[in-house]
């Protein structure tokens, strides 16, 4: 597989409670993302979220750092709203 645009959207996800690592403070959102190039990858949800996520939502390429993958929210301009 080559590069992708980074976009796609939740498959699904999950809130870990515990924290099993120093470097991520519980709580945080692991998401599964599904790539608009049909890939799925484990990621996590960016701390300046806010909000919980839903199956089916937008999300972008925002960071990696330590190892860690992290996606947020994809804004829907308000052009694209106001044509709904």
């Amino acid at each position: 597989m080559g590069e992708t645009a980074g976009r796609g959207r939740v498959h699904s996800f999950a809130v870990n409670h515990i924290n099993y690592t120093p470097k991520l403070e519980a709580p945080y959102v692991i998401l599964f993302v599904e790539l608009d190039e049909g890939c799925r990858l484990a990621a996590l949800l960016d701390k300046n979220e806010t909000g919980m996520p839903a199956v089916g939502d937008s999300v972008k390429f925002a960071s990696a750092s330590d190892g860690a993958v992290y996606f947020d929210y994809l804004k829907t301009p308000e052009s694209e709203i106001a044509l709904r």
